[in-house]
């Protein structure tokens, strides 16, 4: 291959693939679709997920934490005046079983939700790259035909 040959392989014009108008439909496509089909339309459920995605910040923030140790340093004085007796004893473990229950709903709710969002971003990133690699191949077919005509 010449000079003059190569020299016209890369001045011809490279006309896009036909099927590139798929791959900004499919994009448009799946940037609409958010998946909020999947999700019910119950007002308390709504109000449910709201609130669980609330505690959930709460909780992992590290002024829950310090609450929490607070909250064991105001415990443990008191043992004082109830005599580190039975009672005493009761309310914390009676306080830590009953949040510990409520924190693993709340935090499992949380965690459903989270996990299909990332189903629905998977999702969308497979439906795109599929379309890309259909792009590309399309792409790569036309580079070849290009190049055959030039020979």
């Amino acid at each position: 291959m010449g000079k003059s040959m190569k020299f016209q392989v890369l001045n011809q014009k490279l006309t896009p693939p036909p099927t590139s108008t798929n791959l900004k439909v499919m994009i448009k496509t799946a940037q609409k679709t958010n998946g909020t089909s999947n999700k019910p339309s119950n007002r308390a459920y709504k109000k449910f997920t709201n609130w669980s995605e609330s505690i959930d910040k709460i909780v992992g923030s590290p002024y829950w934490f310090v609450f929490s140790v607070i909250l064991i340093l105001i415990w443990l004085p008191s043992g004082i005046f109830f005599g580190f007796n039975e009672i005493w004893h009761l309310i914390i473990n009676t306080t830590t079983t009953i949040l510990t229950f409520l924190m693993m709903s709340l935090l499992h709710a949380s965690q459903s939700e989270w996990e299909k969002k990332m189903d629905r971003i998977q999702d969308r990133e497979k439906e795109i790259l599929r379309a890309m690699s259909k792009e590309l191949e399309a792409t790569v077919r036309s580079l070849r035909e290009l190049s055959k005509n030039s020979k």
